[in-house]
């Protein structure tokens, strides 16, 4: 049975309870054919910890207790998907503020402010109508899953969290584990506290990595942005 931290892979696709809209799937023809391919995705199996907060409540929730080759389909309610409507989310922003941005807001348009994203309900003379809560909030959603197995292996388990929170080219990874230390290779840039955060929920989620020191070999992102800035300058 599937207890919570352990590694999991799955397959799953996701849908609204309400008309059967597809929104996610790791399924690459069945993405093709609802229309939501995206070329920067990698479709396939994913591994994730169950009860680790790393996908919706509903869904994580679904994991324990289940055997390690089950396949079922579950309905979360929106307390436990994407979250209920709020009225406190729905915002009336001036015309002067988009204005400023050059931005002609229109009912429909996705727009970005202080970094949360929401979408234009309605614009009236000056006044403009933004709603802020997730497009999904307020709605039952069904997921069909598929579990694959669980991972025992270290080497994976690290490979998978490292692709969790980087999305770096699986084959860029470079992992050595011995026990004194685990050494970490990869191509994608990174700052200090991202990588120490990603370091946290090794220990966190990998036991057998707890007490094991990690070196990380990673460009630093930092200096590339200083080194850019200065070549702007001059």
């Amino acid at each position: 049975m599937i207890k919570k931290g352990d590694f999991i892979k799955i397959e799953y696709t996701a849908r609204l309870k309400e008309n059967g809209f597809v929104f996610d799937t790791t399924n690459e023809k069945l993405a093709k054919e609802t229309g939501i391919f995206n070329e920067k995705t990698k479709y396939g199996p994913i591994v994730i910890v169950a009860g680790a907060g790393y996908t919706l409540k509903g869904l994580d929730k679904s994991f324990e207790g289940k055997k390690e080759t089950d396949s079922y389909t579950i309905l979360i309610k929106p307390e436990d998907a994407f979250g209920k409507r709020s009225s406190n989310l729905i915002k009336l922003i001036p015309m002067s503020v988009f204005k400023k941005n050059d931005i002609m807001p229109v009912p429909g348009l996705t727009v970005n402010t202080d970094g949360v994203a929401g979408v234009v309900r309605s614009v009236s003379g000056g006044r403009v109508i933004v709603d802020f809560n997730h497009p999904f909030a307020g709605k039952d959603v069904e997921y069909d899953v598929n579990i694959e197995g669980v991972v025992k292996d270290t080497v994976e388990k690290l490979k998978s969290l490292l692709i969790f929170h980087t999305n770096p080219d699986e084959k860029s990874i470079e992992i050595e584990i011995s026990k004194e230390k685990a050494k970490i290779k990869m191509k994608t840039p990174m700052i200090k506290p991202i990588i120490e955060m990603i370091e946290k929920e090794i220990k966190r989620n990998i036991s057998e990595l707890n007490s094991t020191k990690i070196e990380w070999d990673v460009p630093d992102l930092s200096e590339m942005i200083k080194k850019a800035e200065k070549k702007e300058k001059n």
